[in-house]
């Protein structure tokens, strides 16, 4: 096999107004690799990967392909050339059937006079689809898939032609730990068929175990590169990454509030047709409740269910105050804060300013028969840019311009802003790299420690066992553990997810 470089950024530089986002990044992507290339949110490596997808051009530097100077005039530029970018937010149409989806950058190449034959496309999807472990009837619309499934059809559309270099950007973070597997096994074979391979992860130990080689990027320049890791171990990762020491992580030690005091979110026989079965919990001031389980345990449709999103029977209360079923505004009035899991869909206003994104749940608190307040909506949004340390030029900085974790504080804010009694947050942490982790958890620690009630679903098991003070898994639209205090770990809470529905009844009655 040749190892000569396929893709080599040769001294790469990007600015945008008032922004250097790149300097002088020189680095090789080789066949037969998985090349990690890591940082924090903001260290430039989404700017460098749009720069190879045909997305961006540098302002200095060459970009090369074998050897050859190479400027890319799009993403089916990029494409063409074998170039393959699956980016951690999805860009998917959700309109369009999941095979269409798939097959959709073949289609755009074939000539306006051809006529498309939808069997032949989607037999070819199916069979990607396969690869990828999919057992899914490509006529199936993109919207009725979970987004777990939905990442797994972003690529399957990146392989739908052959690819020389593969770029993927998180591309198991809304993954299962078996789903997670089974695409580190697709990426091993494509790195023995000689298909170079780029994996942008902040799951430092699945960088360690997969990749051949790593590059740390901090600051919008590369600081280390690693092409032997033999001995190297994830806390010299981070210190590479972020430039300071973050210290252990340790749990918060919040003691669980009292059982008398009561309760300010209550759901009783709450039921979603076809994933939650009737379960009741109980949240409390000061409380962070982690709610965990696999997909398909009905963890992911509680946030949107109870939020009103989507249909659903049984009681939810706020404060002893009745909620009605799918009324998004009343759960606001009543007190409810919702931090979705997919921030390009469902959380950012990615065209719109920081300020606009900050105010966009409280417009009638910043406006006046009907005109907006422009120099209230700036001094909210400066004091919750302060409260929650984002990292932006001003209010008016445009939100899709931000690092996700930037992103998120200012989401986070947003929801702040609506002074709740209730904060849910859904994958809080997905796809945020240690520092901003470390800063998110802080900030949900003094919400708490304020009577703020949390209610934090995640995927994360290290994240539920060390920030919450309570957890209750889920396990096929049920409860099937609750858990506190020293019985809160990994172990515990893989087997309360990983129950069968036969034996749900009796690990209920021994919790």
């Amino acid at each position: 096999m040749d190892t000569s470089p396929v893709v080599s950024f040769q001294r790469i530089g990007k600015s945008f107004p008032g922004v250097r986002a790149l300097s002088n990044v020189s680095l090789s992507l080789n066949p037969g690799e998985i090349h990690a290339v890591i940082g924090e949110n903001g260290a430039g490596k989404s700017t460098l990967m749009n720069i190879l997808a045909g997305v961006l051009a540098p302002s200095e530097g060459t970009l090369m392909l074998d050897g050859k100077p190479l400027r890319l005039s799009s993403p089916l530029d990029a494409r063409r050339r074998g170039i393959a970018v699956v980016f951690q937010e999805l860009s998917l149409c959700r309109n369009l059937s999941v095979g269409e989806n798939v097959m959709l950058p073949a289609l755009a190449e074939i000539p306006s006079w051809q006529l498309i034959r939808r069997a032949r496309a989607q037999g070819q999807s199916r069979a990607i689809l396969a690869r990828l472990g999919m057992d899914i009837d490509p006529a199936t619309p993109l919207r009725d898939l979970s987004v777990a499934q939905m990442q797994l059809v972003e690529i399957a559309r990146a392989l739908a032609r052959k690819v020389r270099v593969l770029v993927l950007d998180e591309p198991n973070s809304a993954l299962s730990p078996h789903e997670s597997e089974h695409l580190f096994n697709i990426m091993r074979q494509l790195r023995a068929d000689g298909v170079a391979i780029v994996y942008i992860s902040h799951h430092l130990s699945e960088v360690l175990a997969l990749s051949d080689r790593i590059s740390v990027m901090r600051d919008g320049e590369l600081v280390e590169s690693l092409t032997d890791l033999t001995g190297v171990e994830v806390p010299h990762l981070v210190a590479a990454m972020v430039g300071r020491d973050l210290g252990d992580a340790a749990p918060y030690g919040l003691t669980h509030p009292p059982r008398d005091t009561a309760p300010v979110l209550s759901l009783r026989d709450f039921r979603v047709p076809g994933e939650i079965n009737g379960i009741s919990l109980d949240l409390r001031p000061g409380e962070i409740l982690g709610i965990g389980g696999l997909p398909g345990s009905g963890k992911d449709i509680l946030a949107e269910a109870i939020f009103g999103l989507c249909p659903r029977s049984g009681t939810v209360t706020i404060s002893g105050q009745s909620l009605p079923a799918q009324k998004p505004m009343a759960a606001i009035r009543t007190g409810i804060a919702l931090i979705p899991a997919d921030r390009r869909n469902g959380g950012a206003l990615l065209s719109m300013s920081v300020a606009q994104n900050v105010v966009s749940s409280t417009l009638d608190h910043h406006s006046r028969i009907g005109v907006l307040l422009n120099a209230l909506i700036g001094e909210t949004a400066g004091q919750q840019i302060r409260a929650f340390d984002a990292r932006v030029s001003g209010p008016g900085q445009v939100m899709g311009t931000l690092s996700g974790g930037n992103q998120q504080k200012i989401i986070l804010s947003r929801g702040i802003v609506s002074e709740p009694k209730v904060l849910i947050l859904h994958e809080p942490t997905r796809g945020i790299d240690v520092g901003a982790k470390a800063e998110i958890y802080a900030i949900l620690k003094r919400l708490a420690e304020e009577g703020l009630a949390v209610l934090m679903i995640s995927s994360e098991l290290p994240e539920l066992v060390l920030h919450a003070n309570r957890v209750v898994m889920m396990a096929h639209g049920e409860v099937s553990r609750d858990f506190t205090g020293a019985e809160i770990s990994e172990q515990n809470l893989m087997m309360a997810a990983s129950v069968q529905p036969a034996h749900l009844s009796e690990v209920e009655g021994a919790a």
